[in-house]
Order: C-alpha cells, then sequence, then structure tokens
C-alpha cells in the first residue's frame, strides 16, 4: 500500500532534504572504556552470584552495568 519512495523528506521549496551522519567526535572514544568497565561488571556479578554464592552482592554489582551503559550514552549525546 506504502512505499518508501513517498517518505522522502522535502522543504517548503519543495527540493528534497539530504542528512549527513552527524560526527560524534570524542564521545566514541570516552565511551569505549566503560563499555568495558560494564561487560566486566556484568562478568563480576555473575562470580559473585554463582562461584561465591553471594547473591546480595552479585546483584548489586549487576546494577552498575545499566548505570555505566547510561553514562555512556550521556557522554556520546554530549
Amino acid at each position: 500500500m506504502f512505499s518508501n519512495q513517498d517518505q522522502t523528506p522535502q522543504s517548503a521549496d519543495g527540493s528534497v532534504e539530504t542528512s549527513t551522519p552527524v560526527d560524534s567526535g570524542s564521545g566514541d572514544v570516552a565511551a569505549q572504556p566503560i563499555v568495558l568497565a560494564a561487560i566486566g561488571s556484568v562478568l563480576y556479578s555473575w562470580y559473585h552470584f554463582y562461584v561465591q554464592e553471594n547473591e546480595a552482592y552479585g546483584l548489586f554489582t549487576g546494577l552498575w552495568a545499566p548505570t555505566l551503559l547510561a553514562f555512556a550514552n550521556y557522554l556520546q549525546n554530549d
């Protein structure tokens, strides 16, 4: 029924608008160690939860990952 060709954005004068990719700059460099830290916190929490059988500390350290990823997202959009 609808095709993607009908969805081309146009400005008020009828010309087609094109977008260029946004360069995120230094956000990519700053976010990479944070993503690695988030992965490390998940592995660390699994270790405490399953190996050490300390469920409370495992859950606590497991909650670091979404916080770190949210901070990495903030740095990329800044």
